[in-house]
């Protein structure tokens, strides 16, 4: 099976999917990538999201040091099975979530479109996007943090002896 790649995204927001035949509130989740892949994302890729929380800045030196955030695991992973070009500087990733225990059923990621670094369009997909991207609205932007410190929350701090440190927790 193929390795799932990570995608450290803010949430934008989420909205019921009006299923009115089933008996859980469903919902779609709307996420902004702002940290680049380990790799190019492509239709078919499998996929798990990362919500990002920016940690404070504990740094009090003459320089600034880069932003640091801690990533939270999600209950949406799954196959991207498809794109929608929405806007000129991004693309969307349409994510079918595979666990079933989650209430999420879709997650819609906005992905600055960095052809060969953050997304992987061939064929026709790159012909039609790089074609209709002067036609499409520009209405906002996704920062990237390219050097940015990712903490993930699952991480257990020991120290030198293997115990628990306490202190940085």
């Amino acid at each position: 099976m193929e390795q799932a790649i990570a995608l450290h995204a803010k949430e934008r927001g989420v909205a019921p999917t009006g299923a009115k035949n089933c008996a859980r509130l469903l919902e779609v989740a709307y996420y902004d990538l702002v940290i680049v892949p380990a790799r190019p994302i492509g239709v078919g890729q499998r996929v798990y999201i990362s919500k990002l929380k920016k940690l404070p800045n504990r740094y009090a030196g003459p320089h600034t040091p880069p932003p640091q955030y801690e990533s939270c695991r999600t209950d949406i992973q799954g196959k991207v099975v498809g794109i929608r070009m929405a806007e000129r500087h991004f693309t969307e990733l349409i994510v079918e979530n595979e666990i079933t225990r989650s209430l999420t059923t879709t997650a819609c990621v906005a992905i600055p479109h960095i052809q060969g670094v953050t997304i992987d369009l061939n064929g026709w997909w790159w012909v039609l996007r790089t074609t209709l991207k002067f036609l499409l609205p520009e209405t906002r932007r996704i920062p990237m943090e390219y050097d940015a410190i990712v903490i993930p929350d699952d991480i257990e701090w020991r120290d030198e002896d293997g115990e628990e440190d306490v202190a940085n927790v």
